[in-house]
C-alpha cells in the first residue's frame, strides 16, 4: 500500500466515523429534549 493509498483509506475511514457520531448525536438530541416531559396543553380558562 503506498502513501496515496493510505492517506485515502484514513480520510474515508474518519469521514464515515463522523457521519455516524453526528447521526447519533441528532438521535440523541431528539429523543431526549422532544421527550422530557409529557404533559397536558396549557388551557385558557376566562374569568
Amino acid at each position: 500500500m503506498d502513501q496515496d493509498e493510505w492517506l485515502w483509506r484514513m480520510k474515508n475511514a474518519i469521514a464515515t466515523a463522523a457521519y455516524f457520531n453526528i447521526h447519533r448525536m441528532i438521535q440523541d438530541y431528539a429523543e431526549k429534549s422532544w421527550n422530557l416531559v409529557k404533559q397536558d396543553p396549557w388551557k385558557f380558562i376566562p374569568k
